[in-house]
This record gives C-alpha cells, sequence and structure tokens, in this order.
C-alpha cells in the first residue's frame, strides 16, 4: 500500500471512530451554571479536536460531520436540523482552525486551541445573528442580548472546557498514533 493510501485509510478511519465518540460522548449533557438551561454542553468536541491535531483538519472535520450526522439521526437533538446545523458550524470551526494553526512550521497545542477557539467565537457569533437565530424565530432586537448574555459566554466556556481536555489528552493520543509533535 502506498503512503498516499495510508493517509488515506488513516483519515477515514479515524474521523468515522473519533466522530462515533463524539457522538457516544454528545450523549451526555449537562447545563452549566448561569446559563439557560437548553445551553447544553457535552465533551463531543474533544475527539473530533484531537483527531483534527493528530491526523489533519481534513479528518477532524469528516470527524465532526460523523458525530453531528449520528447525532442527528438519533433523534437526540431537541433542536432539530437547525440545531445540528449550529452545532456542525461550531465544532468544525472550532476543529478545522486549531489543526490548521497545528500543522504550523513550529506547532504548539495550546496556541493552535486558542486559535481554534477564538476563530469559533467570532464565526458562530456572526452565525447565530444572521442565520441561526432567526430559525429559532427569534426576534431582531433579541438577538444581540441574548448573542451577550447567552451564546457567546456558552461557546466561550465551551472552547476553554473542550479546549483544555484536548490539550491535557493530546500527548497520549499523539503517541498512540505514532505522531508525536512538540506539545
Amino acid at each position: 500500500m502506498s503512503s498516499r493510501s495510508r493517509v488515506a485509510v488513516l483519515t477515514v478511519v479515524s474521523a468515522g471512530v473519533m466522530g462515533a465518540l463524539g457522538f457516544l460522548i454528545m450523549l451526555y449533557e449537562t447545563p452549566l451554571p448561569l446559563l439557560p438551561a437548553f445551553l447544553q454542553y457535552d465533551f463531543g468536541d474533544v475527539p473530533c479536536l484531537l483527531t483534527g491535531l493528530t491526523v489533519g483538519p481534513l479528518a477532524g472535520l469528516l470527524a465532526e460531520v460523523v458525530k453531528c450526522f449520528l447525532f442527528f439521526i438519533s433523534g437526540k437533538d431537541e433542536a432539530g436540523l437547525v440545531g445540528t446545523a449550529a452545532n456542525l458550524v461550531c465544532g468544525a470551526t472550532f476543529v478545522v482552525v486549531a489543526a490548521l494553526v497545528h500543522r504550523g512550521r513550529r506547532p504548539r497545542v495550546a496556541l493552535s486551541l486558542a486559535g481554534g477557539g477564538l476563530a469559533m467565537l467570532a464565526v458562530t457569533s456572526v452565525a447565530n445573528m444572521y442565520v441561526f437565530f432567526p430559525l429559532y424565530g427569534l426576534p431582531g432586537p433579541a438577538r444581540l442580548s441574548f448573542l451577550l448574555a447567552g451564546s457567546l459566554p456558552f461557546n466561550a466556556v465551551k472552547a476553554l472546557i473542550s479546549g483544555a481536555i484536548s490539550g491535557l489528552l493530546y500527548r497520549g493520543v499523539a503517541l498512540a498514533l505514532g505522531r508525536v509533535r512538540r506539545a
């Protein structure tokens, strides 16, 4: 098998396995204190982040797609297609940007995760204001208030928790895959 074929197989297998693991983890959601109860946190992005950092951005993105697709078809997403799409935009931005930063000349896991988290906050803020909040039926004047009081703090906490856990687990996962990078 050629080197290129091995990379393709690793990408697809990693994406499938880690996406399925992300889906299983998503089933255990928990509300965060001081935020609206329907904003539930789960650790489902952690396997996708680890896939992106260790295998590459495409594998991480595919893992996010698998995770979100499985969650949607399971019927567990109370917000339906709009919620799944919002979760995909959020997670995919975090994973792909973190993985792209990590592929740089001197990758640093913390810097990669911080960059991915900041990109996620920017993209989800715009997407929520102009796409997802209108699809949920949130009236125009209430959008900015909810963004600042609910969505933005929730996504910031999500990025911090998922990023911290991914950072702690990165070295072990990278060693298991034989892809140790300077962390």
